[in-house]
């Protein structure tokens, strides 16, 4: 790292020449930890910032002025900028530090956007910029500071245009996340959409959530959703048991989405599982699809049997054809031994196509790994990985063998 007085003498001699150490760099970078350990290398910024660059990335402090002035001296300054960064290094997410750039950034050409965190009162700018094709936002509750001043911000924001591909919000608040959704553009033709939520959701949460979804997104161009949230925060006195028999979140707002390529959902508070109707219906509605999990990750929540069997398992694999990775719960119980003979072969044993690489069960229900292996195998006969729920906690009985029983599955498919 070059030292105060060595930055101070280049300066000197290329006689304050922007970019004059860099003078064809497209990008530019200023860690985190080149902030913290040297902050006053950043007013020396300038013999980098080459008028070529493109792309920024800033870690940003509050507690530094520096950074300030240093960061809207070149937001003033560079005419091509299409990608940024910018984060706020010190983990103080309610002071709003980074809302007061969002007027001077250059909306005239970024085109990529990651920035955390945010106000609510920013979201409306930016997610209603006609320029940006992708952006990430991490958004925090609140009003920004004094000098976030929306008067001065020059982006060209309209509601009814939009070019905005890939969407990421992430948030500890769900209806933060219900505002972001709700303020897209009616025209947006997103291809890419995912949501990160740092709280525990309710079934009513979600399916509002999926209602959204289904009403601000193109069904035509959607390809990847990807929802996700956190595990059951049990001191707070929440009781995993006190469970409703029939407290399901409904998927079927997005089986609209025919374009789905990859769906991913992780809720861990909120119980999702396919009904056979659903298995029936996605051949047909989700022809695309590639990657489909729904909620087979480890949670307190799941106390039922799940509604679809084996049965409805084949049907997806059948009429799915480039599907890869599935993670769905099924009851495995009723496998039965595989016919000897093929004379009047049950079609759930009949030779499958299945191109499927990884399987993730969660905790589904098994008695028989002999016979699920043997069922897999006629199935599944590409697939590389197997995942299941693993647990430790002796009062988890039943699911404890469940999972036992799914590793020797794991174990005889030599996965």
């Amino acid at each position: 790292m070059l030292s105060f007085e060595a930055l101070q003498a280049l300066q000197l001699a290329t006689e304050f020449q922007s970019g004059a150490l860099a003078p064809r760099a497209t990008g530019l970078v200023w860690h985190s930890d080149v902030m913290i350990k040297a902050p006053h290398t950043f007013s020396y910024l300038p013999l980098f910032l080459s008028p070529h660059v493109s792309r920024i990335s800033f870690d940003l402090s509050q507690n530094i002025p520096l950074h300030v002035t240093s960061a809207e001296w070149a937001f003033n300054r560079v005419d091509c900028l299409k990608q940024l960064t910018l984060k706020q290094t010190n983990h103080v997410m309610s002071d709003y530090f980074l809302d007061s750039f969002i007027p001077i950034l250059p909306w005239g050409s970024l085109q990529v956007l990651d920035i955390s965190p945010v106000s609510v009162v920013s979201v409306p700018i930016l997610i209603t910029s006609p320029h940006l094709v992708k952006l990430s936002l991490v958004i925090v509750e609140g009003q920004p500071q004094d000098r976030f001043n929306t008067g001065r911000i020059k982006i060209p924001s309209r509601a009814d245009s939009s070019s905005l591909e890939d969407l990421s919000v992430s948030t500890d608040k769900f209806e933060l996340l219900e505002t972001a959704l709700q303020l897209l553009p009616s025209n947006v033709r997103l291809l890419s959409l995912q949501c990160s939520l740092g709280d525990e959701t309710s079934t009513g949460d979600i399916n509002r959530l999926f209602n959204l979804i289904q009403q601000k997104c193109n069904p035509h161009t959607l390809s990847e959703l990807d929802l996700r949230g956190v595990n059951r925060n049990l001191a707070d006195g929440g009781d995993p048991l006190d469970d409703d028999m029939d407290d399901y979140a409904d998927i079927s707002p997005l089986l609209t989405l025919s374009n789905l390529e990859a769906l991913t959902i992780v809720l861990p508070t909120t119980r999702i599982d396919l009904t056979p109707e659903h298995a029936e219906m996605i051949p047909t509605v989700w022809s695309r699809i590639g990657t489909l999990i729904l909620n087979t990750t480890m949670t307190d929540s799941w106390t039922l049997s799940p509604r679809i069997d084996h049965t409805h398992l084949t049907t997806i694999l059948r009429g799915c054809p480039r599907l890869r990775v599935l993670g769905v719960r099924f009851n495995a119980i009723q496998i039965k031994d595989e016919p000897s003979s093929s004379l009047g072969r049950p079609r759930e044993w009949e030779w499958a196509t299945s191109t499927l690489e990884e399987l993730w069960v969660g905790d589904s229900p098994i008695l028989s790994p002999s016979r699920v292996a043997a069922f897999l195998r006629v199935h599944c006969p590409a697939m590389k990985k197997l995942e299941y729920s693993r647990y430790s906690d002796p009062l988890q009985g039943s699911l404890i063998w469940y999972d036992q029983r799914w590793k020797d599955v794991a174990g005889r498919l030599v996965l």
